[in-house]
């Protein structure tokens, strides 16, 4: 990583915080947000660019690596998000699980905007915005996608359960984890309601991304 570059936007990020405890003008606002922006583009794109020459997983899985190599041809971000995700759960060491669980939603979330984008979603004969939503939910990109591509209700009803189940699994996570006072207490726990989310979301993207049975 370019540590000038990192260094740039510690800097931006600085003076916007110093602004925060003074009156600034709005111009200064706007100058230190388009800095930090564009230093914040420049460090995401060179880790996009050395991500699909790193195959640096501790999985044996072969369907985990054909997800992430399936990923990184699609949206290298979600593929960077699903393989952190990974490796987390593989080595074992983290004191805390929910960098893990949340990179494991994004994963899902940028895959789905990408295949199902809301437009789309929302032309879809019998779409209905679900209560207390802004847009499509992730179930009804699952069952967008899956449609499109004509398969069964059968072969999407999976997959939609799985993407609800994926839902429900994190709000519990993140429920319990505010309600737990001790990090070191909770870890295993932790780490068991993160496998199951990953095990959702591996059912989910090997569906909406075509990957079968690998042997």
């Amino acid at each position: 990583m370019n540590n000038d570059r990192i260094r740039a936007v510690d800097e931006a990020m600085q003076l916007l915080l110093a602004l925060c405890h003074r009156h600034g003008s709005v111009g200064q606002y706007k100058k230190h947000f388009a800095d930090a922006k564009e230093g914040l583009i420049a460090v995401d794109a060179l880790l996009l660019s050395t991500a699909g020459t790193s195959n640096t997983t501790p999985s044996n899985d072969a369907a985990e690596l054909r997800i992430i190599e399936t990923l990184r041809m699609l949206v290298p971000s979600a593929a960077l998000s699903y393989q952190q995700a990974m490796i987390d759960l593989a080595l074992n060491e983290r004191l805390s699980w929910r960098g893990s669980a949340t990179d494991l939603r994004e994963c899902l979330r940028k895959t789905l905007d990408h295949l199902a984008p809301d437009a789309e979603v929302k032309a879809m004969p019998g779409y209905r915005q679900e209560p207390d939503t802004a847009g499509p939910t992730m179930k009804q990109k699952v069952r967008s996608i899956l449609k499109n591509r004509g398969a069964s209700k059968a072969m999407s009803t999976p997959a939609e359960a799985a993407t609800d189940a994926v839902e429900e699994a994190l709000g519990t996570f993140v429920r319990s984890v505010y309600t737990r006072s001790s990090v070191s207490t909770h870890t295993p726990t932790d780490r068991a309601e993160v496998v199951r989310i990953a095990d959702l979301v591996k059912v989910v993207l090997r569906e909406i991304l075509e990957i079968r049975e690998v042997h």
